[in-house]
This record gives structure tokens, sequence and C-alpha cells, in this order.
């Protein structure tokens, strides 16, 4: 069996774009700049990521 992963960056980008939403609103969303999400996407960091969903 194989199996595939995909890394931070391929998940946060995958993700971003089955929702329909740029950078910016991502960004907007998760209460981040831009700068942050264009890193992740770009695997530019290695910061461990930890996000509170609230309703």
């Amino acid at each position: 069996m194989i199996e595939f992963k995909l890394t931070f960056s391929e998940t946060v980008k995958k993700l971003r774009e089955e929702l329909n939403l740029t950078q910016e609103l991502l960004a907007q969303n998760l209460k981040v700049i831009f700068l942050t999400v264009n890193k992740w996407e770009n695997n530019k960091t290695n910061r461990f990521v930890v996000l509170v969903v609230t309703s």
C-alpha cells in the first residue's frame, strides 16, 4: 500500500484553495498577517503552529 502525506505547506495551500480563499482572506480569518500564510505555503518557516478554533 502506498501512502502519500502532504507537507504542512502543501496542506495549508490545498485547504485554502478548497475554501476558495486568497492568502489575504485566510490570514484575516486566522487573525494572522498575510506574510505568515505566505511563509507557511512557501515552506519558509519551521515554527510550530497552534490554532485555536472558536465559534
